[in-house]
């Protein structure tokens, strides 16, 4: 009999899903600020313009408020980032990791506002994939409470879910690891593991530290390829330091 070697693994949940890269999850959802569209050609020069935008590859926005121009964008309709050339442009998709939504007429005027919309942090298997544990890390500055989230003074309004899923954005759920209750604050990751502990270094930032082991409710979480974990955090959460998920596992 030939012995079945499974290959450790540990991965940071990051927007794209990849797991090539790494998200810290400190990401404010809500108003960015007022954007203009220029169209001067090709895909690669419609680019939208606002200062300090703060916006990543991989996230949802939506315009809230809309002026002239710009077709084909609208109101109320969910767009990607698929391309941030600097800190004051970036360029939209239709779909996540899509080609670059190319206008169609003209440049942009009147007031166009941006709302990034609810993130997800994904891990998506590439092989059939056996999850053993998710870790979680919040890093912020000294004197965190239970009641609140990090330190940020008070609850979450909506908190962080996790759940495992069939395929891409608008997959159906497998499994809702939070039970439709979002962890909302510092005390309630202990509603679903023992392993949570607040590190103090006596000066300097404090971390809370997760150890979500799933084995310990019973197995391991099974994803086949294609399969997701996903973690949405639909809260200003920019004042935190750091905000990490990582799995760990075997493939």
């Amino acid at each position: 009999m030939t012995a079945q070697h499974r290959i450790m693994f540990s991965k940071y949940l990051d927007l794209n899903g990849d797991g090539t890269g790494y998200v810290n999850g400190n990401i404010d959802v809500g108003t960015i600020g007022a954007a203009t569209f220029d169209v001067t050609g090709g895909a690669s020069e419609d680019l939208w313009t606002d200062a300090a935008h703060g916006l990543r590859v991989g996230d949802k926005i939506q315009f809230s408020a809309v002026g002239t121009g710009a077709e084909p964008y609208a109101i109320s309709t969910d767009y990607f980032v698929v391309s941030v050339p600097d800190a004051n442009t970036y360029q939209l998709s239709a779909t996540k990791g899509g080609s670059v939504l190319e206008g169609t007429g003209s440049d942009s005027s009147g007031t166009w506002t941006v709302v990034r919309q609810t993130t997800e942090l994904i891990f998506t298997a590439v092989e059939p994939t056996r999850v053993a544990r998710m870790l979680v890390s919040v890093g912020d500055t000294t004197g965190m409470q239970a009641e609140e989230y990090g330190n940020l003074g008070a609850a979450l309004t909506n908190g962080v879910s996790v759940i495992t899923r069939t395929a891409a954005s608008g997959g159906s759920t497998i499994i809702d690891l939070t039970d439709g209750l979002p962890i909302t604050t510092n005390s309630a990751w202990g509603s679903l593991c023992f392993d949570v502990n607040l590190k103090s270094w006596g000066a300097g930032d404090e971390l809370l530290v997760v150890r979500w082991t799933f084995a310990l409710a019973g197995q391991p979480l099974y994803l086949d390829t294609g399969q997701q974990i996903v973690v949405t955090l639909d809260d200003d959460l920019s004042g935190l330091q750091t905000h990490y998920f990582v799995i760990q596992g075997t493939t």
